[in-house]
């Protein structure tokens, strides 16, 4: 037996107990070794290496980190590694306030253990705020979204969720919401934020969307002085022309669909994302009667990265519909995205006015300007029409026979720079 004197008290334990350890302190002769550490902790580290289980025994972060500073200060690493290892669960303390991190919730969340608490390495996090997000990460397992909640400090805690790779917690308090579509067969869409989806996320399955295909059926060869709003033109029709106009759909267009990794989203939705930022334009051209949407910036390539991927697969090379020019005479060159669009189902304000008929908008002769022709891509030139630039917009994405179309859903847009001015809030 070998006997280990901790101050006044004599622990007993078997010779080979940590032999295998390799740890130079108990590779001795001597039956007596004398150690300078706390007592009732040391025990704990003995219950450990005999298979007990200490759980209940680590009810605080000073504990577990006089564990750790033991087993590093007698050099038994192996003992340190699997201390780590097979406790089920991490301690963390943050101000005066102790954690208890399962790591049966951290499988959940994608299985990444935390390196920074086994290196002592925690970030910079005030007690508060992880409280929060350790609450959140609690029911993250229990419910599936937390897309009707008015999450406080939502930014700040998908920060964190990104430093402490809380993936799926990450997806779980990204702002997004699906909803049913009552006019397309309960139709299931999810609207979501453009730099929220993951990289090459959408997807596409191909199918019939009714709806969406019925309204946009001459997307593509888009008559911008028909363009009144879908109300008024089907209220001009009697129901059998709009069911036959309906289903004349020569091909439907398939639209890309999105699912929130990691199981928050159990099947694919129709996708229909936001772009903010004012990085993109609507060029209506008089001439073609054709319309075009204008990304640049980080808009542009955020969609390049998310939407490559589906792209790619449906033989639509991105980079033809990549030009660098200046929108204004002597301006800065500019890689510009120039996308096909649909407004036919959009929902569209003008300068903070519902706008039901673009085509006597493009037609007023105070509201043409000099645009860009992208009717031949492989020879820009110069025409007349009419850009507006989008404050905020959502769109879906529709792809058929190796071609894409940007379909509008709902779109506030300005003309001139007072208009964009009157957009401005004070800081």
């Amino acid at each position: 037996m070998l006997k280990i004197n901790i101050g006044k008290e004599n622990i007993q334990v078997s010779k080979n107990l940590f032999e295998k350890y390799n740890s130079d302190l108990f590779q001795t002769t001597d039956d007596n070794i004398t150690l300078d550490c706390d007592s009732t902790v040391f025990k704990i580290i003995i219950d450990f290496t005999q298979g007990k289980d200490i759980s209940h025994k680590i009810n605080s972060y000073s504990i577990y980190s006089e564990i750790k500073s033991i087993l590093h200060q007698y050099k038994l690493n192996s003992l340190f590694l699997q201390f780590v290892n097979e406790l089920p669960f991490y301690m963390v303390q943050l101000g005066y306030k102790d954690f208890k991190i399962s790591k049966a919730l951290l499988d959940y969340n994608n299985g990444l253990q935390f390196d920074w608490v086994a290196n002592s390495s925690m970030p910079t996090i005030s007690p508060s705020l992880f409280t929060q997000l350790y609450e959140y990460l609690i029911e993250s397992d229990i419910i599936q979204t937390f897309d009707d909640r008015n999450i406080e400090n939502r930014d700040v805690l998908l920060k964190y969720c990104q430093l402490f790779k809380f993936n799926k917690l990450k997806q779980q308090l990204t702002e997004a919401k699906v909803v049913l579509n009552p006019c397309d067969d309960n139709l299931s869409e999810i609207q979501i934020k453009l730099s929220s989806i993951v990289e090459n996320g959408p997807t596409l399955k191909h199918g019939r969307n009714k709806v969406t295909n019925a309204c946009t059926s001459g997307c593509g060869n888009e008559n911008v002085n028909s363009s009144s709003s879908e109300e008024e033109t089907d209220s001009q029709q009697s129901p059998v022309k709009r069911q036959k106009r309906a289903c004349n759909v020569k091909k439907s267009w398939d639209i890309v669909k999105y699912a929130r990794p990691y199981d928050v989203d159990n099947t694919p939705n129709e996708l229909v994302f936001q772009l903010d930022d004012n990085e993109s334009s609507l060029v209506f051209n008089k001439s073609s009667k054709m319309i075009h949407i204008d990304i640049i910036g980080t808009t542009l390539k955020e969609f390049e990265t998310k939407f490559q991927s589906v792209c790619q697969r449906e033989n639509i090379n991105l980079n033809k519909f990549k030009f660098k020019f200046a929108k204004q005479k002597n301006g800065q060159e500019l890689e510009h995205l120039i996308l096909p669009a649909c407004i036919s189902i959009c929902d569209l304000t003008v300068n903070s006015i519902p706008c039901r008929n673009i085509g006597q908008l493009i037609n007023e002769s105070t509201q043409t300007e000099s645009i860009i022709d992208f009717t031949n891509m492989k020879a820009l030139s110069f025409t007349h029409g009419l850009v507006l630039n989008l404050n905020q917009s959502m769109w879906k994405c529709g792809v058929k026979d190796g071609k894409i179309m940007m379909i509008a859903i709902k779109a506030n847009a300005f003309t001139n720079i007072k208009e964009f001015n009157k957009l401005t809030q004070f800081i």
